[in-house]
């Protein structure tokens, strides 16, 4: 396997999903679905890695005095040699029992980065 980021690879990694792999949130958001994210990646390096760098959370008080904040993610993903950075952030909300509410559409690392995490951490594990 060649070890170099190619532009035949950028064009797999690039191209279009097809409606079957695109899924709806309440009817009102389309995501590509997180098996398609991560098969896509695979194809084009197997061994890839993603790294969450930081989480940073901010608390603050909120409406009827409700906990609100924030939740920053910074993480990178490399891609046969290649490492690109990226920053996600979404608004947290604690209810009265204290469950913790996040906005996932503002969350860069949701479920197909957690998801290629957890994969990462089971491969160091072996």
């Amino acid at each position: 396997m060649n070890i170099t980021l190619t532009q035949a690879d950028l064009k797999v990694l690039k191209s279009v999903f097809p409606l079957d792999e695109h899924e709806f949130d309440y009817g009102k958001n389309c995501y590509i679905k997180e098996a398609s994210i991560t098969d896509r990646i695979e194809q084009v390096d197997p061994a890839f890695s993603f790294e969450i760098k930081q989480i940073i959370v901010r608390d603050s008080a909120g409406e009827g005095g409700k906990e609100v904040g924030t939740v920053t993610v910074h993480a990178s993903m490399t891609i046969k040699g290649a490492t690109r950075h990226n920053t996600g952030m979404a608004v947290i909300m604690k209810s009265d029992d204290k469950t913790v509410y996040v906005d996932k559409n503002q969350l860069m690392a949701d479920t197909p980065l957690k998801r290629i995490k957890q994969k990462n951490q089971q491969q160091r594990m072996r």
